[in-house]
């Protein structure tokens, strides 16, 4: 519990003595065990005492290996194990390390970053084939209700008007935790909302195969009326869309550690009824084509390591290619907007050079589906770092969120826990479509650079 607190989620030693009911000078020493009990674990599975070379060598990047190494010595730890263990693991795992051995934390971390090696399963999966649905005139749209903004936070969701003002917020049910993103349905009558089953994560260690996560779908209404549905849909990360007609659900599942692969399916609600419709060749579904019948996708081709936004339409409609990508594997959000003919979506920038090396470079672009050109939006801040994205009701305005950027941070090689426990702002935006006029609406402050205050969101 001292190295979650302290070493994890950058509470002082003080603090943490105070909440675990034991002196100051116990903290320091529970550290100082922590960090040996670490080195002896791993060097007991086989590790050497300065390197990890031992998992899985040919795909961990050595810098990585050095860095996860330096920790379990007692040396300052690399920005790429601090920023990865505070920021990408907590939103992609959708867990704290709260239960979490520093030694089976750091393994998680070093198996996310490599990603998928030859000892991890894949769920088992429909062969490739194109995304496809069933060809038929999409229903009517019901006249909606107006819903706001709907934006994720560790723990909890909250639904804001444009001008950020708090209306409402859900937290889970019973044995559920949310972390992950919500969708609200066309109608503004539904919310669909990614969360995870209530109970300790899995016990990494070297040479255990890492498992699906108990994923979990939960579906209430807006209005909070009636009980809310709970759907099991196991995967290294979940993602819902919702159909036009507001009754059935596309989901996206990544089905290796890595996010390389994903399943897709159909979920309706009212019935709990899963149909697959094909896990396409490397096609990731991003959102739904305003007809219904097909999809933007971001697809990657594994041998070449390159990726692209595409649009997969139905009934043997065939892939167009939109734009390349430079985003990792998984990491893209992209929305279409209200009538289908523009994507909002991030993007990493490459010009951005510190930030590109750590994987924090992104920022959100506009593209115009019939020329193919795109543009990096106006105004987004040089010091930060996009998460999610999405298109006002009317098409006139966006709102994205992002978190602020440290450049002294990021031009270093190696930093100390010191170093990193940077307080961090995150915010939420609205702006115009090309990015002019941004206007904060809502902020946030984390004690650790890295942590991830608002997530995804949906703006009905």
């Amino acid at each position: 519990a001292a190295v979650v607190l302290c070493e994890l989620d950058g509470v002082s030693r003080r603090d943490a003595a105070g909440r675990l009911g034991v002196p100051e000078g116990t903290i320091s020493s529970r550290l100082a065990k922590g960090r040996k009990l670490l080195a002896d674990r791993l060097r007991k599975r086989g590790v050497a005492a300065l390197g990890l070379a031992a998992l899985a060598p040919a795909v961990v990047p050595p810098r990585l290996v050095a860095a996860a190494s330096a920790l379990a010595s007692g040396e300052p730890a690399s920005a790429t194990v601090a920023a990865l263990a505070h920021g990408v693991v907590r939103a992609m795992v959708l867990h704290k390390f709260r239960a979490v051995s520093l030694a089976l934390g750091l393994v998680a971390v070093v198996a996310l970053a490599a990603g998928p090696s030859a000892g991890q399963p894949d769920i088992p999966r429909p062969a490739p084939a194109l995304l496809r649905v069933a060809a038929q005139p999409p229903a009517p749209k019901a006249k909606a209700t107006p819903v706001g903004i709907v934006v994720a936070r560790v723990g909890e969701h909250w639904r804001l008007d444009p001008d950020g003002k708090k209306l409402d917020e859900f937290r889970p049910p019973e044995g559920v935790r949310f972390g992950g993103e919500a969708a609200v349905s066309p109608d503004g009558v539904w919310v669909a909302i990614v969360g995870l089953k209530d109970e300790p994560p899995q016990a990494l260690q070297p040479g255990v195969e890492l498992q699906p996560f108990p994923l979990k779908l939960v579906v209430r209404r807006l209005d909070g009326g009636g009980e809310p549905k709970v759907f099991d849909l196991p995967g290294f990360t979940l993602e819902p869309h919702w159909m036009p007609d507001g009754k059935a659900l596309s989901i996206a599942q990544a089905t290796n550690p890595g996010r390389t692969a994903y399943r897709h399916a159909t979920l309706t609600p009212a019935t709990g009824e899963v149909v697959p419709h094909g896990d396409g060749d490397g096609l990731r579904i991003l959102d739904v084509m305003t007809d219904g019948l097909g999809f933007l996708c971001e697809q990657r081709d594994a041998e070449k390591k390159t990726a692209k936004l595409v649009l997969s339409r139905a009934g043997d409609g065939g892939i167009r290619p939109l734009t390349d990508l430079k985003t990792p594997p998984g990491f893209i959000n992209a929305r279409l907007s209200p009538d289908g003919k523009r994507v909002l979506f991030a993007d990493g920038d490459q010009a951005r050079k510190d930030a590109h090396k750590w994987g924090r470079s992104h920022r959100p672009y506009l593209l115009d589906i019939a020329t193919g050109k795109r543009e990096a939006l106006a105004d987004f801040p040089e010091n930060g770092q996009v998460y999610g994205v999405a298109w006002s009701p009317d098409g006139k305005r966006v709102a994205y969120t992002w978190t602020q950027l440290h450049a002294d941070v990021l031009a270093k090689e190696r930093i100390t826990g010191e170093d990193a426990r940077r307080e961090t702002e995150s915010f939420l935006t609205v702006a115009d479509p090309d990015g002019r006029n941004p206007r904060t609406v809502a902020s946030d402050k984390s004690q650790f650079f890295g942590n991830l205050v608002f997530g995804q969101l949906d703006w009905r």
